[in-house]
């Protein structure tokens, strides 16, 4: 009869192994692949004097984009109303 820690190992290899084999079409989750059980501080990129691969890692962020694109959009609607969208240039 399989323990209790022996058994939550088991899964916990098969977990391990489905996310280290399987590929994900989000780009959040492939970004993020191998640091799933890591807690990290958040990083200042002007504050902190990082190496370049840390940087990189920063420009490769699909969040990032996303966020920008979206506050950038939210920005623009504030100062041209939603239906003015199409025919007015900002």
């Amino acid at each position: 009869m399989p323990t209790h820690h022996g058994v939550l190992l088991y899964v916990h290899c098969l977990v391990k192994h489905y996310f280290q084999n399987t590929s994900h079409s989000d780009p959040l989750v492939a970004y993020a692949r191998g640091y799933e059980d890591y807690l990290q501080c958040p990083l200042q990129p002007l504050m902190d004097n990082l190496e370049s691969q840390t940087y990189e890692v920063f420009e490769k962020d699909p969040v990032k984009y996303n966020e920008y694109q979206r506050a950038i959009y939210s920005a623009l609607l504030d100062r041209v109303s939603y239906e003015q969208k199409d025919t007015k240039i900002v």
